[in-house]
């Protein structure tokens, strides 16, 4: 990897090295995690805490990805205290939910949805609808795996609303969680007009698997 340490340090290095990171991790989840340690090293060289926020949030993400929650939820700890710190909201929002992500790859379905609440509040504080709609889903989720199937089902609606009133392109798989739900409560006619949403989904997109 090639290093800028040894280069005049700006908060603009900083920022790039953050974008560097979130482009690494979607191939590359240990060079994402190098990048994000080394724009951590720079930030507190510079005390530039926007980007030291969003290097830690970085470094929780690729330690989720690579399942080390414990370590991730120490990022994310931390990324919260700085996103609330200089008061970005965005920043709070977007770590409440993958602090509740994490909590749903652990399984603890209480913990997962109180964090997921936690950010529903904040993002309808800043009106970030669009966000709000993938908090939903992943609420949904959470509440189906945990067995509460009436709740699931809302949120998955509420999140399809919400989508459709921002006109958000909808992910196939929340027509299939709609439709798991309605399966799950024996509402079939309506489960295969859901399922039936999200092959048409698929079949454009020609996501062979997913089909």
């Amino acid at each position: 990897m090639e290093t800028i340490l040894n280069n005049k340090m700006t908060p603009e290095s900083v920022d790039l090295l953050n974008q560097q990171a979130d482009t690494a991790r979607r191939s590359d989840i240990v060079l994402a995690m190098e990048i994000s340690k080394e724009s951590i090293t720079i930030s507190k060289e510079l005390q530039y805490k926007e980007g030291l926020a969003k290097a830690t949030f970085n470094a929780g993400i690729c330690c989720r990805l690579a399942s080390n929650f414990e370590t991730a939820l120490q990022y994310y700890e931390e990324a919260m205290l700085l996103y609330r710190e200089i008061g970005d909201r965005k920043g709070v929002s977007r770590t409440l939910n993958s602090i509740a992500n994490v909590y749903l790859n652990l399984s603890n379905f209480p913990k997962a949805i109180e964090y997921f609440d936690e950010c529903i509040y904040v993002l309808e504080t800043i009106g970030d609808i669009d966000f709000e709609a993938t908090v939903l889903s992943n609420r949904g989720l959470a509440c189906q795996q945990f067995g509460d199937f009436d709740s699931s089902l809302k949120n998955y609606l509420q999140s399809l609303s919400l989508s459709l009133s921002s006109k958000k392109e909808i992910p196939y798989f929340l027509y299939n969680n709609i439709g798991i739900m309605y399966l799950e409560i024996g509402n079939y006619r309506t489960a295969l007009k859901y399922f039936n949403f999200a092959l048409k989904i698929e079949e454009k997109n020609k996501f062979i698997i997913e089909e």
